[in-house]
């Protein structure tokens, strides 16, 4: 076991060496920060809509920021078709879902969803499989 870890690692340092680990990142930099930061706004106003002005202000914020995230995440060349998709569309399924349930809704699931998509999204494991599939011409 401690042979295949260090051999992973190994693998992981050679990968970063030429660079193909750190090459297009997506969901990086200041625009994710700022999408992040939209995100946790978003999820306050969704634990304090106690009052009817803030319960209208959360609606309308609710739905600026889903079209300004669709539109970050397109820019980005994040695909919701092709590899991965499925998961993709569970943790946003998992987000619907967290925040209609009462009570549970006051975990910030917006901005867990959108750490969790910039995962998948960079997760040095999942591309190194995705390369040997495509090296094999499986697909």
């Amino acid at each position: 076991m401690n042979k295949e870890k260090k051999l992973e690692n190994k693998q992981n340092v050679e990968l970063l060496k030429e660079g193909s680990l750190t090459k297009n990142r997506k969901l990086t930099g200041f625009g994710f920060m700022l999408m992040l930061g939209f995100a946790l706004i978003k999820d306050l106003l969704d634990l304090l809509n106690l009052t009817m002005i803030l319960s209208a202000m959360s609606v309308f914020f609710t739905i600026f920021f889903n079209i300004t995230l669709f539109f970050y995440l397109f820019m980005n060349g994040i695909s919701f078709t092709g590899r991965y998709a499925g998961r993709k569309l569970a943790v946003l399924a998992g987000q619907f879902i967290i925040e209609v349930i009462p009570f549970v809704n006051i975990i910030p699931a917006t901005a867990l969803s959108l750490v969790v998509l910039r995962t998948i999204e960079n997760h040095i494991f999942l591309k190194k499989i995705v390369t040997k599939v495509e090296e094999l011409n499986v697909i």
